[in-house]
């Protein structure tokens, strides 16, 4: 998701997912992990995103990326 299209379709779309499935949760570091869902969520803040795993999570996951995206998520401000 970029900035671009989530201003494009505010309000006339709901976006849902983006965590890459196939990179950064599989392969990327506990920092890359918390980066990116911190990015995702900030270009959601003001709406028009439902934050989620871009797909299935599948067994190829490290527990410690999970944990690090349910962290971040947890952390945010209601």
């Amino acid at each position: 998701m970029s900035t671009r299209s989530s201003r494009a379709y505010r309000g006339r779309l709901a976006f849902h997912g983006g965590l890459s499935t196939q990179r950064i949760l599989p392969y990327g570091s506990v920092e890359d992990v918390q980066r990116e869902t911190r990015r995702l969520l900030e270009l959601g803040r003001d709406g028009g995103y439902i934050f989620a795993p871009a797909h299935a999570v599948e067994g190829d996951v490290p527990l410690e990326n999970m944990l690090a995206f349910i962290d971040v998520c947890r952390a945010q401000a209601r």
